[in-house]
């Protein structure tokens, strides 16, 4: 629906609960609110930015903080914005990358880690920016698919000196860089044919968890880089395909459509499922 809205991956931001919002399919109209969740049965829209400035903003499946920076994908690119104070937010830069809405050349995600941002931008690759100057993004390396072992890249989890992503959209393929240079990535590893298909991938320590399209959650030990190793599979019980998930205290909390679901993944080898639950119900904030 062109009129509506959906939010997607929140976070918390200097006491807020941040969550951004936008269309379908990577169409943008996108915004951000700001709530005050003290009580978390009763959350609070504090703030909510919604204009010619957030408009770009497309579907938040991962975006990047750092130091008061928020780096965000956007209908071409990616955005970078001030959010050290939430009450005076505002855009300081944009930059270009050549994507477009839909699901194939679009950017899907972006990992901050200061001063590199390292952005999924799906069949158009992988592509990693210069933030030194947030006012003044630079491009300043990309590799695509066929040097990524014919792997597209939207799932980014950066952690030192590596890159681990993953593939989404009922395709499959989980792929290992190196980024000790940032401004010369080099492939490490790459699967296509024995990668389960999942929406999203979190990595935690040396473990990748994918939340699986098929209501299943898939761990890949990544301790190796070089090797891509299946530890086990976790069995939801769900009807609907995995959508986002967050490790917190030896705990991954994931949404898998209708149905969000806790795992205990303190041994992944052997996960196992401690609470589950369905919304009471759904809101969908409609647009202008």
């Amino acid at each position: 629906n062109s009129l509506v809205t959906g939010e997607g991956n929140a976070h918390m931001v200097d006491g807020y609960l941040y969550v951004p919002f936008s269309r379908d399919g990577n169409q943008g109209r996108g915004g951000f609110s700001f709530y005050d969740i003290s009580d978390p049965r009763n959350p609070v829209a504090v703030y909510t930015y919604l204009n010619e400035d957030t408009f770009p903003m497309v579907e938040p499946h991962g975006y990047g903080f750092s130091d008061g920076k928020m780096v965000h994908c956007t209908t071409s690119g990616i955005a970078v914005w001030d959010i050290s104070d939430p009450a005076a937010v505002n855009k300081i830069s944009t930059l270009n990358l050549g994507t477009t809405v839909g699901y194939q050349h679009v950017c899907w995600t972006v990992a901050y880690q200061a001063p590199y941002a390292f952005v999924g931008t799906g069949f158009s690759g992988l592509q990693v920016v210069d933030l030194s100057d947030p006012a003044n993004p630079v491009l300043v390396s990309q590799l695509n698919p066929a040097q990524l072992g014919f792997v597209a890249i939207h799932n980014v989890n950066v952690v030192g000196n590596l890159l681990v992503a993953t593939v989404t959209e009922d395709k499959k393929g989980y792929v290992t860089v190196d980024i000790s240079d940032p401004t010369t990535p080099v492939l490490i590893k790459a699967i296509t044919s024995f990668a389960p298909a999942v929406y999203s991938g979190v990595l935690n320590g040396n473990y990748l968890y994918g939340l699986g399209d098929n209501g299943i959650m898939y761990v890949h030990d990544v301790s190796d880089p070089a090797s891509i190793d299946f530890v086990a599979p976790a069995y939801t019980g769900a009807l609907n395909g995995g959508g986002y998930g967050w490790v917190q205290d030896n705990y991954l909390f994931g949404g898998f459509g209708k149905h969000f679901i806790k795992f205990d993944v303190e041994d992944p080898s052997s996960i196992e499922i401690v609470g589950a639950g369905v919304p009471r119900a759904f809101v969908y904030l409609p647009i202008m």
